[in-house]
């Protein structure tokens, strides 16, 4: 549905392709966008279209924790609407940079219901599951969260769907999916940073990014460590 929403309106103007593309891919939309950014001269734009990719990617996990493995939720709520809310304030702040600026702008992210981007998901889907159980099997927590931290690099929505469908099954207890939720947001957020950096004309615009995305990733854990010592406290 969203891809089709992205289709019809996503050339209509960079902010709307940043947040129907960042539902679909997130990484695929900012390595797209940022060609497009660099080539247009829209170099502003930046912060706020990167930025917007990532609070989409946020929404689009947190949909499929909630579908998946609903008592999850508990835990990965509030890190992922504060980490949101701190990309939405840099959003916020330079929206008037769009001003009289939405050129018409076409991204392909791939079609989702083509027989290679499905078997290419169901592939990884599967690895991330086979790799994650192996972790959890012989480094316990911390093998299931380091494969969720390099599966963001690559997916983040297949790392959250298999998180969600290993909760759903008992492999691993429905925090532990939480958790692997919020590590996977952060690495796909800050895997976009040398997606930007390879773009000579927006490196200006870096700083300012890197700035956000370390205060989210800091927000997020932050917030995910002081819940972890509140439960084993109560």
């Amino acid at each position: 549905m969203n891809y089709v929403l992205l289709r019809i309106y996503g050339s209509k103007g960079i902010y709307l392709t940043a947040i129907f593309g960042g539902l679909v891919n997130s990484t695929a939309t900012v390595a797209e966008l940022a060609s497009t950014l660099s080539g247009a001269d829209l170099v502003g734009l930046t912060v706020p279209v990167v930025l917007l990719t990532s609070v989409s990617m946020f929404l689009r996990n947190f949909i499929i924790l909630a579908i998946f493995a609903p008592g999850a939720i508990r835990t990965a709520a509030i890190p992922l609407v504060a980490m949101s809310l701190v990309a939405a304030y840099w959003v916020y702040r330079d929206r008037h940079r769009a001003t009289n600026i939405e050129k018409e702008v076409s991204i392909d992210v791939g079609s989702p219901v083509s027989l290679r981007k499905v078997a290419s998901f169901a592939l990884l889907f599967l690895i991330l599951q086979i790799v994650a159980t192996l972790g959890q099997r012989w480094l316990g927590n911390a093998g299931f969260q380091t494969v969720s931290v390099l599966g963001g690099l690559f997916s983040s929505a297949s790392t959250t769907a298999a998180a969600a469908s290993m909760a759903m099954h008992g492999h691993v207890a429905l925090s532990q999916a939480g958790i692997a939720v919020i590590l996977t947001s952060i690495s796909s957020a800050l895997i976009n940073l040398p997606l930007v950096q390879r773009q000579a004309k927006l490196r200006s615009q870096l700083r300012e990014l890197v700035l956000s995305s370390a205060l989210q990733a800091i927000i997020g854990i932050a917030i995910l460590f002081l819940q972890v010592r509140v439960v084993r406290l109560l």
